[in-house]
């Protein structure tokens, strides 16, 4: 068992029929979490998966379950028109790339196929995170893994983590 926080963030417009759990369905939260992944919520706004701590452990703020998370990243965009909606995306996906930037992380291009992505990789904070971040025009998914300092990351985490986000992003 891995004493990690894994949080996967996916946003899928508001004005899309698909929900967080369709964007992000239960085959990649085990393919990332592993075989003990299971679904915790699934509502409207949020998809969660977990791996349960074993029974008899209690939960603390150094000792937390596996989690992925799908839901809104940026959905402020029903009331703009499709050119406005486009621009303020990119705006906020650049945005969010110089505050992590700025705050230390480290930043990767990670773009293909249609749609802009970086990875982020940030170490000097009080946790250790990686993340994905897609723009697809106006949706947009970010899949971010959080984990305690020194507690020991995912195997390929990264890898499993780009897999991951090139199937969400091909179901946007």
């Amino acid at each position: 068992m891995f004493g990690a926080t894994v949080v996967l963030l996916a946003a899928v417009e508001v004005l899309t029929a698909m929900t967080p759990c369709e964007v992000l369905p239960i085959k990649d939260a085990v393919a990332v979490l592993g075989p003990g992944a299971k679904q915790k919520d699934n509502t409207a706004q949020e998809c969660t998966y977990e791996v349960p701590l074993p029974p008899g452990t209690r939960r603390t703020p150094f000792n937390q379950p596996l989690m992925l998370t799908a839901r809104p990243w940026w959905t402020d965009i029903a009331s703009q028109s499709a050119t406005e909606a486009a621009r303020n995306a990119k705006q906020g996906f650049n945005e969010m790339m110089n505050a992590l930037r700025q705050n230390g992380a480290s930043i990767k291009d990670e773009s293909a196929n249609g749609y802009s992505a970086f990875s982020a990789v940030n170490t000097k904070k009080y946790d250790d995170s990686q993340g994905i971040y897609i723009l697809q025009g106006t949706k947009n998914i970010v899949i971010s893994v959080y984990r305690q300092r020194g507690v020991t990351a995912l195997p390929d985490l990264m890898d499993k983590l780009r897999v991951v986000a090139k199937r969400a992003a091909a179901r946007l």
